[in-house]
């Protein structure tokens, strides 16, 4: 050892009482060392009259983590500031994974570097189980403080694998031994900043909407330009306010958040397939909601989920921080190498499927109105009536509510309805076989139709009316043959045009009227089977009870979040 250096070496053990340290202590033992001795794995500690670098190299045993502070500028850091240090340290044969300089790697370096220093005099006897380190490259090292159940020694493991071998102190800090090198995990955005080109439409998708400042305050003035003008040696700051708005800070080593990472090849699978399927059910979507789709679903804040969360069929769906819905019994992650993160957890997307609830489908929703634009061939195809007829007087609709709007930017909509009335006066049965259908109206009247075409899937059916006091009958209701739900008389008021129930139009602001545009009053759910998709039927039987009139006014369907 360096002659320079004055070495003391003890056992730390139970067995040594204060009375044989305090004999054979000197004063200078007693500047370099807190007697308040701590027995750490029985190993050995040593006081060290020498600075840290100086002590370090001065170790063969641990050359290649020197030689890899010294390469990234760690020690010239030390010395300049020349305040107290605690260095974590192993042996050379745990530094074989760690690559010369000459492989270009030196920003990977310096950040494994700084992850084994911090700026604090850490000693042993005043290390706390759970407490956090802050690493010089800005992340926080976990500590825990145990008993062992073996020999009852205490042992300090930093990292949750890092168990400390050896403990020495220095003049100027302490130097910690371990039997592993400290891996500090990177942020979710650092992650996300260096991943390969493989993700990079994901990868893009975030950092695109990274917004840079400049940084007044903390940018140094360097002079003034020809014009004047202050030149700065700027610093900007990186924000992501498209993100944060979620809850979502992305660097914050404060929080926790769990991202799925899909590849290029698997987001361009899904979309294709995504845009297949709607050109065969002849369904337009922007593809803006199906690209979003495939970011939005993938950030869950606060929660780091375990595999157990990805395998359990008795609660497949999880909510993103965007509100999008991911079943994991049909899109499946990589459990087996997960990314640890400073303030999360990621996986790898192995499978991606674009869900048919809010993404390839809204919701379908149209008028019984059009029945007064049609031909009578028109009418008796998709109105097929038993026992109804449109009300004589005044034309086949009523508009009980004008037309309006609940603020720039949305259409006016008027509460416009089919006023049917029952034609034998000794039968209270009248039937409505409605088939659904898209219509589109021209400026001469003339119109396009063609019966809507519903994909498999669960949805749910709305239903709405208007002059709903006038509804004095009780209405079974059925999809494809089949009874979805029963509308008795008493319920009616519940089915007043679209005001209420289910959700609204898509990108519909919260802050504006709530009764604009809705599905309407809830009948039920219901199931397409197999795989492909079919007509529409609705069938409406009505048992009047004091009164004849049966008035439609919008029917619509929404997919549930088992329509995946």
């Amino acid at each position: 050892m360096n002659q320079i250096m004055k070495v003391y070496k003890y056992i730390l053990s139970a067995a040594i009482i204060w009375g044989g340290l305090m004999s054979s202590c000197t004063d200078e033992w007693d500047n370099h060392y807190n007697k308040q001795a701590a027995v750490i794995n029985n190993e050995e500690m040593t006081i060290v009259d020498a600075p840290a670098i100086e002590y370090l190299e001065s170790q063969q045993s641990y050359s290649s983590i020197c030689n890899l502070f010294k390469e990234t500028g760690i020690f010239k850091e030390m010395e300049a500031a020349g305040v107290s240090y605690t260095l974590f340290v192993v042996d050379n044969t745990l530094m074989t994974t760690v690559r010369s300089s000459d492989d270009g790697i030196d920003e990977e370096k310096a950040y494994m570097a700084k992850s084994h220093i911090t700026t604090a005099s850490l000693s042993p006897n005043t290390i706390e189980d759970g407490q956090r380190l802050m690493m010089w490259n800005g992340k926080y090292v976990m500590i825990n403080k145990t008993t062992s159940e073996e020999n009852g020694s205490q042992e300090i493991i930093f990292n949750s694998n890092c168990k400390v071998k050896k403990v020495v102190k220095v003049n100027n800090g302490y130097v910690y031994e371990l039997d592993n090198i400290i891996v500090t995990p990177k942020s979710l955005l650092e992650t996300i900043e260096g991943l390969s080109d493989e993700y990079s439409i994901f990868k893009n998708a975030i950092l695109s909407r990274n917004v840079k400042t400049f940084d007044r305050n903390n940018s140094l003035s360097i002079g003034v330009d020809e014009s004047g003008n202050t030149v700065y040696d700027s610093v900007f700051t990186v924000k992501n306010p498209y993100f944060l708005d979620k809850g979502l800070d992305l660097a914050s080593e404060s929080k926790k958040i769990t991202v799925l990472i899909p590849s290029d090849e698997l987001i361009k699978k899904a979309l294709d397939e995504g845009k297949a399927k709607l050109k065969k059910w002849k369904i337009e979507r922007p593809d803006s909601i199906l690209e979003n789709w495939c970011f939005q679903a993938m950030f869950f804040k606060d929660v780091e989920y375990d595999a157990e969360v990805f395998n359990d069929p008795q609660k497949p769906d999880l909510t993103s921080a965007f509100g999008k819905q991911w079943r994991t019994t049909v899109n499946k992650v990589d459990l087996d190498n997960p990314v640890r993160m400073s303030n999360g957890i990621a996986y790898y997307v192995t499978s991606l499927k674009l869900p048919q609830k809010d993404v390839l489908i809204w919701r379908f929703k149209d008028l019984f109105k059009w029945f007064k634009y049609m031909d009578q061939n028109d009418k008796d195809k998709y109105f097929a009536c038993t026992n109804l007829a449109p009300y004589g007087s005044g034309g086949p609709t009523r508009t009980e509510v004008k037309a309006w709007t609940p603020g720039y930017g949305w259409p006016e909509i008027s509460n416009e309805y089919l006023w049917l009335v029952r034609q034998d006066a000794n039968n209270l049965e009248t039937i409505l076989d409605f088939t659904t259908f898209k219509f589109d109206l021209h400026n001469d009247n003339t119109y396009d139709i063609e019966p809507y075409m519903i994909p498999p899937g669960e949805y749910t059916l709305h239903f709405g009316v208007g002059k709903n006091s006038n509804m004095k009958n009780d209405c079974s209701i059925y999809v494809n043959d089949k009874l979805v739900g029963t509308i008795v008389r008493s319920k009616w008021s519940s089915y007043s045009h679209d005001r209420g129930g289910g959700g609204a139009p898509e990108f519909y602001p919260s802050s504006l009227n709530n009764k604009y545009d809705r599905d309407g009053g809830e009948v039920g759910v219901f199931t397409i089977e197999g795989n492909e998709p079919v007509e529409l039927r609705l069938k409406f039987v009505a048992t009047h009870n004091g009164g004849t009139a049966f008035t439609p006014e919008h029917w619509c369907i929404r997919p549930t979040a088992n329509c995946y």
